[in-house]
């Protein structure tokens, strides 16, 4: 049901791509009848490769080429769990010295795989949960003052991968909860050094005792008195 004139004419786009090849019947010479036939597979693979890599080396070079102005600090919004853990993914796959995480263990455990791969890199990988989990790489934290935040319905994840990059946001609900992503020194700053005082609580509270984290969690009850979470 295709026209011949469409047929012909597609065929020849395919031999001036090098997709395919034509053909002549020894018995009709010349001036016979052209017959086509497909490029074998394994060239036309051979071939496509090559084009691609030329077009990437000639893209490479280009934008080596090119001065650019410094990359705006922007605040990117993400919605949605699924969207935020692929966007956590990403960070910790192109993790190179570090992965900073708080977060809930069922969120914990689907990055798990990608935090592994990056401490095989050399990454350094600190980790504050909430919630039981089992973690074999890095230093793993039990968050001291768990049911405080329990009872806030706090779902939050914070995230910072070499210092230079910073996801913070929530989980929860899974098709609702939102996130930022951004480079923004600062964000990335702020979001580190909380992760850093966690990790500070936990250190005092090894050193001094059970009995200093009691008096740790009373007064972490009253600042949520003075600085209340805001879950709306």
């Amino acid at each position: 049901g295709i026209p011949r004139s469409r047929v012909y004419e597609t065929l020849e786009r395919l031999v001036t791509k090098g997709y395919a090849v034509t053909l002549l019947a020894e018995s009709t010479g010349l001036d016979g009848p052209v017959e086509y036939a497909p490029l074998a597979a394994n060239e036309l693979l051979a071939q496509l490769e090559g084009q691609f890599d030329d077009t990437l080396s000639v893209l490479e070079a280009e934008i080596e080429n090119i001065e650019t102005a410094g990359q705006p600090e922007s605040i990117w919004n993400l919605q949605g769990q699924s969207s935020i853990l692929d966007r956590a993914r990403a960070m910790i796959d192109r993790a190179q010295r570090s992965v900073y995480l708080v977060a809930w263990a069922d969120i914990i455990g689907e990055v798990q795989a990608e935090m592994a791969a990056a401490a095989g890199r050399g990454a350094r990988i600190v980790v504050i949960s909430c919630g039981e989990i089992e973690l074999a790489v890095g230093a793993h934290y039990s968050h001291a003052f768990e049911e405080h935040i329990v009872c806030q319905d706090d779902s939050s994840i914070n995230l910072v991968v070499d210092g230079a990059e910073v996801l913070v946001g929530e989980t929860l609900p899974a098709d609702a909860c939102r996130a930022a992503w951004s480079r923004n020194a600062g964000l990335v700053h702020i979001t580190e050094e909380y992760i850093r005082h966690e990790v500070y609580v936990h250190k005092i509270i090894e050193r001094l005792g059970e009995s200093a984290a009691n008096e740790l969690r009373e007064a972490f009850a009253a600042g949520l008195q003075e600085v209340p979470h805001n879950f709306e």
